[in-house]
């Protein structure tokens, strides 16, 4: 759009579309390109993370039966995961009684 000479108020929406269009623009390609950066470190961080040696630890108890370890971590995980789902199967009761129950 050209403005016609004298229209000062034109040419000065210009002149701010111009430059606030710039900034916002270039603000959206800076967050975009910080945003694409981040993920892709993440995305690739385990590739520069390197692998444990697991065979060679003198703290290693080689006598241990790993199906044993395994058994107990998730006989106490089921409990936590049973313990976790009953509090909040209560939490979920109180809110829809005390929504559906307003005291005025």
């Amino acid at each position: 759009m050209v403005c016609a000479p004298g229209q000062v108020k034109c040419v000065m929406n210009q002149v701010g579309e111009a430059v606030v269009g710039d900034a916002i623009e270039n603000l959206k390609n800076a967050v975009m390109e910080a945003v694409d950066s981040a993920g892709a470190s993440l995305g690739t961080l385990w590739v520069n993370v390197g692998t444990p040696d697991l065979t060679q630890s003198s703290r290693v108890d080689t006598t241990a039966d790993p199906q044993q370890a395994v058994s107990g971590v998730l006989s106490y995980v089921m409990w936590i995961g049973l313990a976790v789902g009953v509090i909040r199967l209560i939490i979920i009761s109180v809110k829809l009684g005390l929504h559906l129950n307003p005291r005025d």
